[in-house]
């Protein structure tokens, strides 16, 4: 259990630039794989549940996806530009499924396969953020079907225009995490690599998030303020519409948000510590004071109504 558990009673080390530079020396590579030899050894189930859920994963995402592409590859004679950005987001996907095979060798090899954990990054970076980039095309493919259907801004839903865009999204993707990646092969400072890797965020996940939350919310409220009659077609083409945004949004954020997070708080986490060892720990002290006060308060108000309750 002991080792099951491993924590330390010893205080963590303050977080700044210095003490985190001189603890992660190494390339970041070499750091990513030496990580699973240390989950191997400190986190034995922790580490067989990962290659399980990996397996799994692995199995039902290429099943899923190649299932996806055969139909919609070989359903549609002429693609529609909605379809264009499903298939690609398909394939990116179907990307991301192949890419747990190396990170199950990189589990398998103990952290000796760096060329596993380079692979790895690499391919899931790119295909995540292209996944997030032809959600928000979708998105806004949706929104100029439904709000622009009769203007010219419709032009852009053509199939070509949607090829276009798709190839740019591609582009952009290997592009970004090939020089955020080659900037980590060559040992930078975390205090370079953590402001990218924020600014990396930003970029392409928050940015095309308000676009999502935004567009489902015109689309929303556009097919909601027209009144008079609707027939069934039309109704029926509307829950479509919302439907698709919502589920877009969803998957979104279930898919996305967690990881972003993580990021956002790693690099504020650091940005605290490098500015004052205490200061991270007095501010987790300061918002948990006003909670325990927030708590206090509640019942000191109930008891105060209960006891005039009974006065009267």
């Amino acid at each position: 259990m002991e080792n099951f558990v491993n924590i330390s009673s010893s205080p963590p080390e303050p977080y700044n630039c210095t003490t985190w530079d001189q603890r992660w020396g190494a390339p970041y590579l070499q750091r990513l794989a030496h990580l699973d030899l240390q989950l191997y050894y400190d986190f034995y189930a922790v580490w067989v549940s990962l290659m399980l859920c990996n397996s799994v994963m692995l199995v039902f995402g290429v099943s899923l996806n190649s299932l996806a592409l055969y139909i919609f590859c070989g359903t549609f004679g002429r693609p529609s530009a909605t379809v264009v950005y499903t298939i690609n987001l398909a394939v990116a996907d179907l990307l991301v499924a192949l890419s747990l095979s190396v990170r199950i060798a990189l589990y398998h090899s103990g952290g000796s396969c760096v060329v596993c954990s380079y692979i790895h990054t690499f391919s899931y970076f790119v295909n995540m953020y292209c996944s997030i980039l032809f959600l928000t095309s979708i998105c806004i493919d949706r929104y100029l079907a439904v709000v622009h259907a009769s203007s010219t801004l419709h032009r852009w839903r053509t199939a070509g225009a949607a090829k276009f865009v798709s190839c740019t999204v591609w582009v952009i993707a290997i592009v970004v995490t090939y020089s955020f990646q080659t900037t980590a092969l060559e040992s930078s400072p975390s205090c370079m690599l953590l402001p990218a890797l924020f600014y990396l965020t930003v970029l392409e996940f928050l940015l095309p998030l308000l676009v999502v939350v935004g567009f489902t919310l015109r689309v929303a409220c556009f097919l909601s303020s027209r009144h008079g009659y609707v027939s069934q077609k039309s109704r029926a083409r509307r829950i479509r519409a919302v439907g698709l945004l919502a589920t877009v949004l969803v998957v979104f954020a279930v898919c996305f948000t967690p990881f972003h997070v993580r990021q956002i708080l790693v690099y504020f986490r650091v940005q605290v510590g490098a500015e004052s060892p205490d200061k991270g720990r007095t501010v987790l002290r300061g918002y948990g004071r006003r909670g325990f006060e927030g708590v206090e308060q509640f019942w000191m108000r109930r008891r105060g109504r209960q006891a005039e309750d009974k006065d009267t």
